[in-house]
C-alpha cells in the first residue's frame, strides 16, 4: 500500500513539474504555495496508517492520497523555486539558498523524529531492525571520522 501511494505521488510530481512552471506564470506564487501545502497533511496521515495500520483497508486512500500529495508537491516545490530565485539580489542568493536548505532538511528532522517516536516503544525484534542499526551507526562513524 505504501509503495503504490509513494510511487504514484513521485510519478505525479514528475509530470506536474513539466507542466507547473506555465501554469505558475498565470496563477502567480501565492496561490501555489497554498495549494501546495494543502497536500502534506493527507501524506502524513497515509504514511502514518502505513505505520500503525489503524484502517487496514485504506489501499484506495492512500493511492489517491499518494497523487494529491504528489500534485500539491509539484505546485510547492515550483512557487518555492521561483521565489528563491526571484527576490533576492545576485549577492544574497546563496544566502538565500542556505537557508532553503536549513528549512528543507528540518523536513527530514522531523520525519526522523517521527519515525523514532512511532519506534520508541516498539516490541518487535527482527532482523532487519537490527541491520538498520547497525547500518546507520556505521554511517555514523564514516560522517565523524576525521579527514573524510
Amino acid at each position: 500500500m505504501q509503495l503504490a501511494a509513494q510511487t504514484r505521488m513521485l510519478l505525479t510530481i514528475c509530470y506536474l513539474c513539466f507542466l507547473s512552471s506555465s501554469v505558475h506564470n498565470v496563477l502567480g506564487p501565492r496561490l501555489y504555495l497554498f495549494l501546495g501545502t494543502c497536500g502534506y497533511p493527507l501524506h502524513r496521515l497515509t504514511r502514518l496508517n502505513s505505520t500503525t495500520n489503524i484502517h487496514p483497508d485504506a489501499s484506495h486512500f492512500a493511492v489517491t492520497a499518494g497523487t494529491i500529495s504528489g500534485v500539491c508537491a509539484a505546485l510547492l516545490w515550483t512557487a518555492q523555486g521561483s521565489l528563491m530565485m526571484a527576490y533576492p539580489t545576485e549577492a544574497q542568493k546563496g544566502t538565500f539558498i542556505g537557508y532553503f536548505w536549513v528549512i528543507f532538511n528540518l523536513g527530514g528532522v522531523v520525519g526522523s523524529v517521527e519515525a523514532f517516536g512511532l519506534n520508541f516503544y516498539s516490541t518487535v525484534k527482527s532482523q532487519t531492525r537490527m541491520l538498520l542499526t547497525i547500518c546507520y551507526l556505521c554511517f555514523l562513524c564514516i560522517f565523524f571520522w576525521p579527514g573524510a
